[in-house]
C-alpha cells in the first residue's frame, strides 16, 4: 500500500507535552511515525522523557530535546519550561515543511503557532483527540487557549470522532480544515505475535493513573465484585504522579483489597502488556472521558471483552461491541462484571464482537489518510 520512496519534504513533529507512561495519542503518533518516515525526513521535538519513549518504538530518529531532565514533577512548570525552550530552538524552516502537532497541549501548540506566524508557507497539521470537560478548569482553559491559536493559523486539523468536529465547528473553526480520521492499532503486531504465559487475572485495567480514567471508581467497583465472588483478581497496568498513586494505594488498603488487586505499574514492553491482557477474562475501563481509547482497541484485537461507561464516542466507534454501564454507576458496573464472569457464553459473545469491529481500525488505514491530506502520498 505504501512505498518507500521518500520525498524531499521535512516534518517537524512536536511531542513536547509528553509526561509519563504511554498515552494513546503518543502511541498512535509513534506507530504513524513508521509510515511517515517513508515519505519525509522527520525531526521529533520532545523532552528527554519523550525521547526515551520514542526510542522504544522507533530507530534512527532525529531529535531536538527541549528538556533534558530525566524526571517529571510539576506539570505546569515543566510545560512552561519546555514551551519556552521550544520557542528558541530556531528551526530553519523551508517552504513545504510540515509542522505536526501530536497533541493540542500548549507545549506543542504554542511553538508551532510561533513558527507558523513567521513562516506562513509551511503547513501546520494539528491533532485533537478529545474535549476536556469544563470542570477540569485549568486544563480546560489551557485547551481553549490552544484552540484559539489553532483556529487562527492551522492548515489541517485531524480529529478522531464526530463529537470533536461538531464542537470545533460550534467554536467557529473552518469546517474545510477539519478531517475526521479514526486512529488505529498495529493489528499485525498484536494478533500475529505469540504472547507469553503469565498470571491469570479475572480483569485488567490499562491506562494512566489519573482521576479522569476513573481509577477511584475502579476500586469501588472491584470492592463490590470481591464481596460477591471469592478470590477474584484485578491487574492495574499504568503509572501516575506519586500523589495520585499513593492515594490509590491508600484506597485499596482501606478496603482490604491488597490481595485482590495487583498494581503492575508501567509495563514498558508491549508484548508483556499484551500477555497480561490476554491472560485476563475481561477488560474493565471506567474512564470518564475519551476520544478513541487505544487501550480498548488493543484489548479487542486480543479477543478480550470490554466493560466501560456509556460514552457517546464509544457508540460511534465501537458500536455494541462493548458491555456498557450507565455513567458513574459503580454498582451497575460491578453487577455487569459479575454477570460476565459467571457466563462463559456471554464472554465469548463480546469477545467475537470486539474482535470483528476492531479490524476496521488498522493503523495502516489511518496512516494512508493522514499522508494523503499532507500531500505526502
Amino acid at each position: 500500500m505504501l512505498n518507500d520512496k521518500k520525498s524531499n519534504k521535512r516534518m517537524f513533529a512536536f511531542m513536547n507535552a509528553y509526561t509519563f507512561g504511554k498515552g494513546g495519542g503518543d502511541v498512535i503518533f509513534l506507530e504513524l511515525y513508521k509510515y511517515f518516515n517513508q515519505y519525509a525526513e522527520i525531526t521529533v521535538i520532545t523532552s528527554e522523557l519523550g525521547k526515551n519513549l520514542v526510542l522504544e518504538y522507533c530507530d534512527d530518529v532525529n531529535f531536538i530535546v527541549t528538556d533534558k531532565r530525566k524526571y517529571f514533577k510539576s506539570i505546569v512548570l515543566s510545560y512552561l519550561y519546555r514551551g519556552f525552550n521550544a520557542l528558541f530552538i530556531r528551526i530553519k524552516l523551508k517552504k513545504d515543511d510540515i509542522l505536526y502537532g501530536t497533541s493540542d497541549f500548549l507545549p506543542d501548540v504554542l511553538p508551532i503557532f510561533f513558527y507558523k506566524l513567521h513562516n506562513k508557507k509551511v503547513m501546520w497539521v494539528q491533532k485533537i483527540y478529545h474535549i476536556i470537560p469544563t470542570h477540569r478548569k485549568i486544563s480546560s482553559c489551557a485547551q481553549n487557549l490552544s484552540f484559539f491559536l489553532i483556529k487562527l493559523l492551522s492548515d489541517k486539523i485531524i480529529v478522531i470522532n464526530n463529537d470533536v468536529k461538531k464542537y470545533l465547528m460550534k467554536k467557529g473553526f473552518n469546517e474545510k480544515k477539519i478531517e475526521i480520521i479514526y486512529p488505529g492499532v498495529n493489528l499485525n503486531n498484536i494478533q500475529n505475535k505469540k504472547h507469553k504465559d503469565c498470571t491469570n487475572y479475572d480483569a485488567v485495567f490499562v491506562g494512566r493513573l489519573i482521576e479522569s480514567k476513573g481509577i477511584h471508581d475502579l476500586i469501588e467497583i472491584w470492592d463490590l465484585v470481591c464481596r460477591n465472588i471469592n478470590n477474584t483478581k484485578l491487574a492495574i497496568i499504568g503509572s501516575g504522579a506519586p500523589e495520585t498513586t499513593n492515594k490509590l494505594l491508600g484506597l485499596i488498603k482501606s478496603k482490604n483489597l491488597e490481595d485482590s488487586i495487583d498494581i503492575l505499574g508501567y509495563v514498558k514492553n508491549n508484548y508483556d502488556m499484551y500477555s497480561i491482557i490476554q491472560s485476563s477474562k475481561l477488560f474493565v475501563f471506567p474512564s470518564h472521558e475519551e476520544g478513541f481509547s487505544l487501550s480498548i482497541a488493543e484489548t479487542m484485537a486480543l479477543g478480550i471483552p470490554v466493560i466501560a461507561y456509556n460514552l457517546d464516542v464509544y457508540r460511534e466507534i465501537y458500536r455494541d461491541s462493548i458491555m456498557y454501564v450507565d455513567f458513574s454507576n459503580t454498582v451497575q458496573f460491578a453487577e455487569k462484571i459479575i454477570k460476565l464472569l459467571n457466563d462463559k457464553n456471554l464472554l465469548t459473545y463480546y469477545s467475537k464482537l470486539g474482535f470483528e469491529i476492531v479490524k476496521k481500525y488498522d493503523i495502516s488505514n489511518c496512516a494512508k489518510n493522514e499522508l494523503s491530506i499532507m500531500n505526502l502520498a
